[in-house]
């Protein structure tokens, strides 16, 4: 208001005021006292506005700008918070959004808590199951090993370069070794010249025709003695069937064989004996028999003729 008309403006138009104001006052303050207007009460009214309202025009101009300070305080901290009220609002908002994406990630977070809880029982489950599973491959391969070594066949066996990958408690009394010892050694390092090459040319026709062979060996064992073996060899397969080397079992057969072979020497002694006793007999008996028919020939009594 004060901007729009002017401050000079303003401050004729209440001095105007003041003394229209003053002077009607004076005069119906007159007239209702009953007295007589006189020029001189306008006079003093007039010097009375005039004193007066200077001081009055300046209150009230301090005051004017007082409310106009107040009311552009009062707009810019309308303006601050209409300001803070959007910023509040943005704010807020933006506060619901991260709300809702903490939420949604809390959400997740509990989701790939609750997989990984998950996860890790069926891990314990399967590390549980393997241990099992183990431990029973290791009572099993106690026994299978406990069955092999008690075994009094002679086992072994070799991989596809033909060196030895391991052999039971008869294979180590024969050639001396342990089953520590024996890995990674091939048939040269362990047998003798000729023993080895025969069975390495049968462990290659093992691996060439993928098929068993069966063959008959006198093997010596390291404290001297010498056994004769019946001496089986397969391929060996892994669980996928690929070859991964050849199995040697063999029994042996010594008592057997000494027995066939007392029992050869017995027929050849019997059959010699036999062909010396027919030989040693053949000589006198034709004599006798070549006697006897010459005495058929010649005049005998009935008795004589009997006894021929």
């Amino acid at each position: 208001f004060v901007q729009r008309f002017g401050t000079l403006k303003l401050s004729i138009l209440f001095v105007v005021l003041s003394l229209v104001f003053t002077l009607g006052g004076s005069y119906v303050i007159r007239v209702s006292m009953g007295s007589q207007v006189q020029p001189d009460d306008f006079i003093s009214a007039v010097v009375l506005t005039m004193l007066s309202a200077p001081w009055v025009l300046y209150f009230f101009s301090e005051l004017i700008k007082q409310l106009e300070n107040s009311r552009t305080n009062l707009k810019e901290v309308v303006s601050q918070l209409e300001s803070l009220r959007e910023e509040d609002v943005f704010l807020n908002r933006e506060l619901q959004s991260n709300i809702r994406q903490l939420n949604h990630e809390i959400e997740q977070r509990k989701q790939a808590q609750e997989e990984r809880e998950a996860l890790f029982k069926d891990l314990e489950k399967e590390i549980q199951d393997k241990s099992e599973q183990e431990a029973q491959a290791r009572r099993l391969s106690t026994l299978l090993r406990s069955i092999i070594d008690a075994s009094p066949d002679l086992i072994y066996y070799r991989n596809e370069e033909g060196r030895f990958a391991g052999c039971n408690r008869i294979a180590e009394l024969m050639t001396g070794k342990t089953e520590q010892e024996l890995l990674g050694l091939t048939p040269k390092d362990v047998y003798e010249e000729e023993l080895a090459r025969q069975i390495v040319a049968s462990d290659h026709e093992v691996l060439e025709t993928n098929a068993s062979i069966t063959e008959e060996l006198w093997l010596r064992f390291a404290d001297g003695r010498r056994r004769y073996f019946e001496m089986k060899r397969v391929p060996f397969f892994d669980k996928d069937g690929n070859r991964i080397g050849l199995l040697s079992f063999g029994r042996d057969m010594t008592e057997r064989k000494q027995a066939e072979n007392a029992a050869a020497k017995a027929s050849t002694d019997k059959t010699r004996f036999i062909a010396t006793i027919s030989h040693e007999l053949r000589t006198p008996l034709n004599g006798i028999v070549g006697l006897s028919r010459m005495l058929r020939d010649t005049e005998l009594s009935e008795e004589q003729f009997n006894w021929v």
